[in-house]
């Protein structure tokens, strides 16, 4: 095991080039995770001497940095696949990554719940009679009539609006570059290009959004132009910026409205409208399909979420037919 003392980064970076043609997003994760590795001294120690008990204390430490549970588990499971392959290849003896990372520290992981029908309506309502917030009426039923991402809702152009078929194309996706400006990316995984079908509901939203954009707006990004969304200085508009708009609309909705909303986020929406679909009764191949979902088991960690739903509501049901 002499070829042992190779350092845990650059074991890390033995892995990473054995995987060709990733995707951009796919990439920029990669980097940050080595980026955060590099920045702990066990990132320089080789992987021979590293022992169980070193990479629970790093993943700790990084908690203790402020990481979420996610993150560092993303991070630790790109340290388990490398140590994997250096096991594979006879540097080290056994992988010692092999441990569950919430033994050790707490997920924090919060769950993602979707919209009630009631609170829905009444965040529409809030939206489209607020003075301050009224510009995002459309978008939010573009996006709970779509499912789609916040980044394909981005790099949304006017060309993939199909109004003569009514449908939308999702082909690419608006994302930060590495230098912080925007940059056009593929979507995260082939089954993410797809085709929707418009509701009437998203078709006259997209109208209005159109209609209202400055028609002196000819900003191009890595060749394309023509997004449907613009920023208010006729600029395309970012995953982030959205996220900063959602908490401040969630926090003027929750100060005037009965019905509170506990997590507000573009990825809200999606799973609302993925739960719509499935209490509408699609099926999991359709609803893998609309979601752009890689593998069916994400599609169906819904299902179950939204099955534990029915039947908690279900069995309340009882207390009404027992009155």
């Amino acid at each position: 095991y002499f070829r042992g003392n190779i350092s845990l980064r650059d074991q890390v970076k033995e892995y990473l080039a054995l995987k060709q043609n990733l995707r951009y997003s796919t990439a920029r994760c990669y980097s940050f995770m080595v980026k955060k590795i590099e920045a702990f001294p066990i990132g320089g120690k080789a992987i021979i001497s590293i022992s169980a008990h070193d990479l629970k204390m790093f993943f700790i430490e990084l908690y203790e940095s402020g990481l979420a549970f996610a993150t560092i588990n993303k991070i630790k499971g790109l340290i388990k696949n490398s140590l994997e392959l250096a096991c594979e290849d006879n540097i080290i003896p056994r992988n010692v990554c092999r441990f569950k990372l919430r033994d050790y520290i707490p997920d924090d992981t919060e769950s993602i719940h979707a919209l009630t029908k009631e609170q829905t309506q009444s965040l529409l309502d809030f939206l489209v009679n607020s003075r301050y917030y009224n510009r995002y009426y459309d978008m939010f039923e573009v996006l709970l009539e779509s499912g789609i991402r916040i980044c394909e809702f981005c790099g949304l152009t006017e060309e993939d609006l199909d109004f003569e078929n009514n449908r939308t194309r999702i082909r690419r996706q608006l994302v930060d570059g590495e230098d912080g400006s925007l940059t056009i990316s593929e979507l995260k995984t082939d089954n993410g290009y797809r085709t929707i079908e418009m509701t009437n509901v998203f078709r006259e939203s997209a109208q209005r959004i159109l209609q209202a954009r400055n028609p002196d707006s000819h900003v191009s990004i890595d060749g394309v132009s023509n997004f449907v969304w613009l920023s208010n200085k006729n600029n395309p508009v970012h995953a982030r910026q959205f996220n900063a708009a959602f908490s401040r609309i969630k926090k003027a909705y929750n100060a005037v409205s009965d019905t509170k909303i506990d997590k507000l986020t573009p990825h809200v929406l999606r799973h609302t409208f993925c739960t719509r679909l499935i209490a509408a009764g699609a099926s999991v191949k359709s609803t893998q399909y609309l979601m752009g979902h890689a593998h069916a088991s994400t599609t169906l960690q819904i299902y179950a979420d939204f099955d534990k739903e029915k039947a908690r509501t279900d069995i309340l049901m009882l207390n009404s037919e027992q009155k």
